[in-house]
């Protein structure tokens, strides 16, 4: 300490220098950080009703909608909902189920100034007031699904399956993606981080799934699920719950996404109803 206070009296300028060096350090720069993926985050895995196994193989046709909303999006108080139409076609061996299909949907994603990075000690850059508000999207395209199938008297196993979906997607909220990507390419302030710019929407999701069925007409399951998608930037955990009462599936999922590198979560729920067609 004595050693400190004779130097602070011969060196007065350069001990000044030193301390605004320091604080200067203590108060780092902290850029806002932001990431935006495709608006079709929802419904990558959406559950597929399949008829159960009956001594025979079967082949059913289906058609239903979804509703899906996210109260976090891709930033802490972002926002998106989303609307699904879908129908396809399923098939029931004793040892496999196969479906096929297609989806329509509409979504609305309500850009907010708060980063990701909100939360750290410094306050952050903001997103500017004119890239913030309402943005559409709406798109469609082709569901398969495959997986294998264990069938007894009261159930239906499906210990493992693959679910992909390919498509495309369009409207406000792709075109904003692209109008980030090049106007902060360069930016120091705000960092985009984990920016889809595609129209092309692409995911895949392993899936386990059991059938509980009383009789045929009546069934309850659950699922589990893991999906990524490269147009999402982010892995997905679903966890669902259906019944099916004669034509009628309903069901319900809860999903929590996480973005590639990243701790930080978001997370939404999905209802959907299915019906069966014809056979």
């Amino acid at each position: 300490m004595l050693s400190f206070q004779v130097f602070s009296q011969k060196s007065p300028v350069l001990t000044a220098t030193i301390l605004l060096l320091l604080l200067n350090a203590c108060s780092s720069y902290n850029p806002g950080i932001y990431k935006y993926g495709s608006g079709f985050i929802g419904g990558e895995a959406t559950y597929i009703t399949k008829p159960v196994y009956d001594s025979n193989k079967v082949a059913k046709t289906y058609g239903g909608g979804k509703y899906y909303y996210s109260p976090t999006g891709y930033n802490r108080s972002d926002n998106n909902m989303q609307l699904e139409l879908n129908a396809h076609r399923a098939h029931t061996f004793k040892y496999a189920n196969i479906t096929y299909g297609l989806f329509g949907y509409y979504g609305e994603y309500y850009v907010t100034d708060e980063p990701v990075n909100t939360f750290l000690n410094s306050p952050p850059t903001l997103l500017p007031e004119k890239y913030l508000g309402k943005k559409n999207y709406y798109g469609g395209g082709l569901r398969f699904s495959f997986n294998l199938n264990l069938p007894s008297p009261s159930a239906d196993f499906r210990p493992i399956g693959l679910q992909m979906i390919i498509g495309k997607e369009y409207g406000n909220f792709k075109n904003f993606r692209q109008e980030l990507s090049s106007d902060f390419r360069n930016s120091s302030d705000i960092v985009i981080n984990n920016l889809f710019e595609q129209e092309n929407v692409f995911a895949w999701t392993w899936y386990t799934e059991a059938v509980l069925r009383k009789e045929m007409k009546t069934q309850v399951g659950y699922r589990l699920a893991w999906t990524y998608s490269s147009s999402s930037i982010a892995s997905n955990f679903i966890t669902t719950v259906f019944t099916q009462v004669r034509r009628f599936t309903f069901d319900g999922s809860i999903s929590v996404n996480r973005g590639v590198g990243e701790k930080a979560s978001q997370w939404g729920f999905l209802m959907g109803l299915q019906y069966q067609l014809f056979k």
